[in-house]
């Protein structure tokens, strides 16, 4: 009797497993990754931003940088990537190399990204999200004793005979 339920157990567990990753591919999700929360001063960090969503929608409109962003400068921006996964769930992402010049704690702006469905051209706008980076000086090391960029010499007094005898 046991060994009755355990396959009706079994039967049931992956049907939920399998009916549980078709109702989540179903879903339009946007990711956002920062490589570092942290940088030095024009140091460079990278901003990736990913969107799956099913074959059932598609992009109306991919997010777009400003032309200036507060504190931040745009260095390089890769050109859009598509993947298609087995379960036609596509997913677009780009990244962006980002570097800063103002000392401070910073966040990164929010992004648009419009789509669309296709079986009730229902629109669905979603936002990446804001990530704060700080943006610092490199750390002194004080404990050593400071090295100058030329050796200090001793300053010896002279005084020229000729200025003697011009006085004279």
């Amino acid at each position: 009797m046991l060994i009755f339920y355990r396959k009706y157990f079994v039967a049931f567990f992956l049907f939920a497993m399998l009916s549980g990753n078709a109702a989540i591919s179903q879903n339009t999700t946007v990711q956002t990754l920062v490589d570092s929360n942290e940088i030095l001063i024009g140091g460079q960090f990278h901003l990736k931003i990913s969107a799956s969503y099913p074959a059932n929608a598609f992009v109306i409109k991919w997010f777009s940088i400003p032309d200036s962003l507060a504190h931040f400068d745009v260095i390089e921006t890769t050109r859009p990537d598509s993947i298609i996964t087995y379960n036609g769930v596509t997913t677009l992402s780009q990244t962006i190399t980002l570097t800063s010049f103002d000392s401070g704690k910073w966040s990164l702006p929010v992004f648009r990204i419009n789509f669309q469905r296709l079986k009730d051209n229902a629109n669905i706008v979603l936002y990446t999200d804001s990530f704060p980076v700080t943006v610092s000086f490199s750390v002194t090391d004080t404990s050593r004793i400071l090295k100058d960029i030329k050796p200090v010499y001793a300053v010896s007094v002279e005084y020229p005979a000729w200025y003697w005898i011009a006085a004279g």
